[in-house]
């Protein structure tokens, strides 16, 4: 992947840091960007410090403007572009009746609009050609697939990115372009802690004992590491990928068990 140049939003914790650190290992240059400039801005010096590139800079997804100013600030350091990946905070928890129309806005903005104003401000600027194609990728999550309680914003979003992907591939095809999503199951991440900690709440018992139970359902017996789901998606971005387009793929253990 030398040569290459990456925009990662998301990049400053998670699964989101741990694909710019893969990346970043496997030769590429890496755009960090998060709301937090100054934790990106670490995650860049890391990655620096172990023998890689990186730049940072501030994104918030929820602003319509970032992605083209993030676009502008890439090309100007870096002179070319050749993939993206998509990864938001997950919006609010909460079951229906819980959630008003705040919610709901501020879910679609930081799910659903943000992969949309990312991609119409990097597609028309990627480099790629057929034997060396672009790519876009979101993380969106094993909801995309199987419904997860307490998570309502998340189960109605993450599966409209889904269904972009698969038409927004078919549409960007012929510019050499490959869009796809990766669904993590659980993985040792904060979010996965705050969804815990939520279903110890509601259950009524220890932080264990719902982490437990959470866990109880994967076949392989534990949470994921991020660097597994980052092995993943740096395959799907690379230029070894030339013909994956258009799909969600699983990355869970096991857990989910419908198609």
């Amino acid at each position: 992947m030398q040569g290459r140049v990456y925009l990662v939003t998301g990049g400053s914790s998670g699964l989101g840091r741990a694909v710019a650190e893969e990346l970043a290992r496997r030769g590429a240059t890496v755009m960090v960007t998060s709301r937090d400039a100054g934790r990106a801005a670490a995650v860049a010096q890391a990655i620096r410090e172990a023998g890689g590139q990186a730049d940072s800079m501030a994104l918030d997804v929820r602003d319509p403007s970032a992605p083209r100013r993030a676009l502008e600030e890439t090309l100007a350091r870096r002179g070319a572009l050749h993939g993206a990946l998509f990864n938001s905070g997950g919006p609010r928890l909460g079951s229906f009746f819980e959630l008003a129309d705040e919610d709901w806005l501020s879910g679609l903005e930081v799910t659903l609009l943000g992969f949309v104003r990312l991609a119409r401000a990097v597609i028309p600027a990627f480099t790629a050609r057929e034997d060396a194609p672009a790519h876009l990728l979101a993380i969106v999550s094993s909801s995309v697939k199987e419904g997860i309680d307490n998570l309502t914003l998340s189960n109605a979003y993450r599966p409209a990115i889904a269904a972009l992907v698969r038409s927004l591939a078919r549409e960007v095809a012929p510019r050499h372009v490959l869009v796809n999503a990766i669904a993590p199951g659980r993985f040792d991440t904060e979010r996965v802690r705050e969804l815990d900690l939520a279903a110890a709440r509601r259950a009524g018992v220890s932080f264990e004992e719902a982490r437990n139970a959470a866990i109880a359902r994967i076949p392989l017996g534990r949470l994921g590491r991020p660097e597994e789901l980052a092995r993943v998606a740096a395959f799907l971005l690379s230029p070894e990928n030339t013909y994956v387009t258009g799909q969600t793929v699983l990355v869970d253990g096991g857990m989910v068990r419908g198609l």
